[in-house]
C-alpha cells in the first residue's frame, strides 16, 4: 500500500514537472501559435476547397504560401518601411538634440499662422505659445523615436514569431482535425460541449479577424482617396497608417484624418480642409458599419465586454491582443452559458 502511494505521488510530481517545463519552453511562442490557429481557421474554407483537388499536404502548403506572400509579408514590409520613414523624418528635423533646428521648425510660415490663430482666441502671448509648441513637438519626437527604434530592435524576435506563426498555420491546416479530436478526448466536458466550444472559437475567429481587417482596409482606402482629392502629401502612406490605426480600439484612425484637416487648415486651404473633415466623418462611420455587419451573429457578447477584453489583452500580450481579447472573451461567455445550462438541467 505504501509503495503504491509512493509511486502515485512520484508520477504526479513528474507529470507536474514535465508540464511546467513544457509550458515554460512554449511560453514565448504561445501568442504566435494562437495567431497561427486563428489564421488557419479563417483560411480553412479555402483549404477545404483546395483539398478536394490536391492532397492535403499540398493544399495546406498552398494556402500557407498564399497567406504568407499575400498578407503577412506585405504587412511586415509596410510596418518596417513605415518605421524607417518615421525615423528618417525625426532625424531630418533633428529636433531631438538640435535646438536651433527646432526653433526653425516653429518659425515655419504655416506654424506661425497656426500660432497667430491660436493667439487670437487664447489670452496668451505668442511667445508663450511658441515655447509650448517647441516643448510639445520635442516630447512627441523623443517618444516617437524611442518607440519606433525599440520596435526595429525587436525585429529578430518578430521574424522568429512570424516563422512560428507560418509553421503553425501549415500544420494546423493539415492536422487540425486530428488535433481537434485529440483535444476533445482530453476535455473533461462531453464531446458535444467540447465541439460547441470549438464552434464558438471558430465563429469568433472569423468574425473578429475579418471584421477588423476589412474595416481597417476600407478606412485606409477612404483615407488614401480623400488625401489624393485634397492633395495631402504621401496619400498611400497615410492610407496604410490609417489602416493600421483603424484596428486600435477607442482611438482608431481619428488622429490621422484630424491631423490632415489641421494641415490643410493651416495651409489656408479651407475648402479642402472641409472636404477632408467630411471624409474623416465617413471613415469613422465606415468603421462602425463594416465591423457591425461582419461581426453580426459571429460574436455574441456585450460590446462593453468586447472593448474591455481588447484593452486587457493589449496590456497582457501587446498588439496581438486586438485579436485575442474578443475571441477569449467570447469563448469564456459561451463556457459560462454551458455551465449555467448544465446546472439548470441538474
Amino acid at each position: 500500500m505504501m509503495t503504491s502511494n509512493w509511486k502515485t505521488w512520484l508520477q504526479l510530481i513528474l507529470g507536474l514537472s514535465l508540464a511546467f517545463l513544457f509550458s515554460y519552453m512554449m511560453a514565448p511562442f504561445a501568442v504566435p501559435i494562437l495567431l497561427g490557429a486563428i489564421c488557419a481557421i479563417v483560411c480553412y474554407p479555402f483549404y477545404y476547397k483546395l483539398r478536394q483537388k490536391v492532397p492535403a499536404t499540398l493544399a495546406a502548403l498552398g494556402v500557407t504560401i498564399a497567406l504568407t506572400l499575400g498578407i503577412l509579408l506585405p504587412i511586415l514590409f509596410v510596418l518596417y518601411s513605415g518605421s524607417y520613414k518615421v525615423l528618417k523624418l525625426v532625424s531630418n528635423l533633428k529636433i531631438l538634440k538640435d535646438g536651433d533646428t527646432l526653433e526653425n521648425f516653429v518659425t515655419q510660415p504655416w506654424m506661425r499662422r497656426l500660432l497667430t490663430l491660436i493667439g487670437s482666441y487664447a489670452p496668451m502671448e505668442s511667445g508663450w505659445w511658441r515655447e509650448r509648441v517647441i516643448e510639445l513637438v520635442q516630447n512627441i519626437a523623443e517618444k516617437t523615436y524611442s518607440f519606433v527604434a525599440a520596435g526595429i530592435a525587436q525585429m529578430p524576435g518578430i521574424l522568429l514569431g512570424l516563422a512560428v506563426l507560418i509553421l503553425s498555420v501549415y500544420f494546423m491546416l493539415r492536422d487540425g482535425e486530428r488535433l481537434l479530436h485529440f483535444l476533445a478526448g482530453l476535455s473533461p466536458m462531453s464531446r458535444e460541449k467540447s465541439l460547441d466550444l470549438y464552434r464558438v472559437f471558430e465563429k469568433s475567429c472569423r468574425a473578429v479577424v475579418i471584421g477588423l481587417f476589412l474595416s481597417a482596409f476600407v478606412q485606409g482606402v477612404l483615407m488614401c482617396i480623400f488625401a489624393l482629392i485634397t492633395s495631402v502629401p504621401n496619400p498611400v502612406l497615410l492610407g496604410a497608417i490609417t489602416a493600421g490605426m483603424g484596428m486600435v480600439p477607442l482611438v482608431g484612425s481619428a488622429p490621422i484624418w484630424i491631423g490632415a484637416v489641421i494641415y490643410l487648415f493651416v495651409k489656408a486651404h479651407v475648402g479642402l480642409a472641409i472636404i477632408m473633415l467630411i471624409g474623416g466623418a465617413l471613415i469613422s462611420i465606415s468603421d462602425n458599419v463594416v465591423r457591425t455587419l461582419i461581426m453580426q451573429g459571429g460574436v455574441q457578447m456585450h460590446p462593453l465586454l468586447a472593448l474591455v477584453s481588447v484593452f486587457g489583452a493589449l496590456a497582457l500580450v501587446g498588439p496581438p491582443g486586438i485579436f485575442l481579447g474578443p475571441i477569449v472573451a467570447a469563448i469564456f461567455v459561451s463556457f459560462l452559458q454551458m455551465v449555467s445550462q448544465s446546472i439548470s438541467e441538474d
